[in-house]
């Protein structure tokens, strides 16, 4: 009994749990992915008081990190184990009390709110190359209301990191009627709520409502940001990002898929290619650039569903964002380059099932795949041109100096001819310099048509 109060034990056979969407209704998941040029890859959690890890979480509106071995609540720090039967797929993960004085029941409700990132890390160990993908980093971040026009919205927001890379993914629902965004509310980009400023925001438990007119995944990001930073004690600083926004819609029917894509992209796309890209009979699955579109078959395994696509467009989103700061972000060749050999090293997954490796095929064939890919190829041409270039002025510089050496040099010689044979020395430094400049004219010349 007194073991059982020290550690939980939970198993998960399949995402039975975290982001719920009931048969008959729509869920619409707004997507956002944030890569810096600066990242601290290892990330400890140095707080040592519980209430300055307290007032910290509370100032910035967060009720639980945590990371893939402990968990950080204003209560303390529980300690995590996870396992991975690959065979069995199965996922297995224990709660134990860091601090053996406390009782573990009074973290349920912090194990409770921890079940959607079991769920992701199940889907991504299952899908994703376990030596190229990580989930490590989750925030448990409170929900909050935001004003655009004349409506007011609650948020409802969840924050991880994979590798190197800040995702946020969030639900809106209507905080009047109490009803979430549904496929038709989300029609071209005026009611793309990813990149819709808002005009005020209010968090709950304050009556403050603050002025605001920046988009609600900037908000969130920030808003982490600035709790990292403090949390880290500076060793995780986010610089220079670029970013990605997606949306994934899970629904029962969509009359026709083309279509659909069209309405929600805003704009006629002739080229458009959909292919179902699901391997099972009990969901169809369709992606393009900006989103995705699930239609549920057989509800039964609805929640299932719902986590393992969302890995698919994580996927997406990593690929692309990573061609992004490959192009916008890495100033120098070699890290271009080793930038272009990662994307391609993770377009070779080897151990990946078929439904991943379908994904991937599919994002290639995206126009904005193809736009970055071509993109990087232009700037490594460039950066190699301009290699090239200063590695020519390098040693026209150079055999400039050679070239100077050389003629004070044969100065130097014609001083000891003068001493041992009684030769004129200004004649002969006279011919002596009109060669030099004659042959070091024709030498410039010949270098600058090259």
């Amino acid at each position: 009994m007194k073991s059982e109060r020290k550690r939980r034990r939970m198993e998960l056979t399949d995402n039975s749990c975290g982001m719920g969407t009931k048969p008959g209704s729509d869920c619409v998941i707004f997507m956002s992915a944030y890569k810096s040029s600066y990242f601290t890859k290892k990330i400890f959690l140095l707080l040592k008081k519980e209430q300055k890890a307290q007032d910290l979480l509370n100032k910035h509106h967060v009720s639980s990190i945590m990371t893939n071995d402990r968990l950080l609540t204003p209560e303390g720090i529980l300690k995590i184990q996870t396992s991975y039967n690959v065979y069995n797929q199965r996922t297995f993960f224990e709660f134990e009390l860091y601090n053996q004085n406390d009782d573990i029941e009074d973290y349920d409700k912090f194990i409770e709110e921890t079940k959607w990132c079991l769920s992701l890390i199940h889907s991504v160990e299952m899908l994703l190359d376990p030596s190229n993908f990580e989930a490590s980093l989750f925030i448990n971040m409170d929900s909050f209301l935001v004003f655009i026009s004349d409506k007011k919205f609650q948020v409802d927001p969840l924050v991880f990191f994979m590798n190197e890379v800040m995702f946020i993914c969030f639900e809106l629902i209507d905080f009047d009627s109490g009803e979430p965004i549904r496929k038709e509310n989300i029609y071209g980009r005026a009611n793309n709520y990813n990149i819709t400023p808002i005009s005020k925001i209010k968090f709950f438990g304050s009556d403050e409502v603050l002025i605001n007119n920046k988009r609600i995944p900037d908000i969130i990001f920030e808003n982490v940001n600035s709790l990292l930073e403090k949390i880290t004690r500076g060793r995780l600083i986010l610089d220079k990002t670029s970013y990605l926004h997606n949306l994934l819609v899970i629904t029962d029917s969509i009359s026709n898929v083309t279509t659909y894509f069209q309405s929600v992209l805003g704009e006629k796309i002739s080229n458009i290619k959909l292919d179902n890209i699901s391997t099972k009979d009990t969901y169809d699955y369709y992606s393009q650039e900006y989103l995705g579109a699930v239609i549920i078959v057989n509800n039964e395994h609805r929640s299932e569903v719902l986590w393992d696509v969302q890995v698919l467009e994580i996927l997406k989103m990593y690929i692309l964002l990573n061609q992004i700061v490959s192009y916008d972000l890495t100033l120098d060749l070699k890290r271009t380059l080793d930038e272009k050999m990662y994307i391609d090293q993770l377009l070779l997954m080897s151990r990946a099932p078929i439904i991943t490796t379908k994904a991937i095929k599919n994002i290639q064939l995206t126009e904005s795949f193809e736009k970055f890919k071509e993109s990087i190829n232009f700037k490594i041409s460039y950066l190699n041109m301009y290699s090239e270039r200063r590695k020519n002025r390098n040693a026209l510089l150079l055999n400039v100096l050679l070239y100077v050496i050389s003629f004070i040099g044969s100065v130097g010689t014609f001083q000891i001819l003068q001493e041992e044979f009684n030769l004129s020395f200004k004649i002969s430094f006279i011919v002596l310099t009109s060669i030099f400049f004659v042959l070091g004219v024709l030498w410039i010349s010949l270098e600058r048509k090259k």
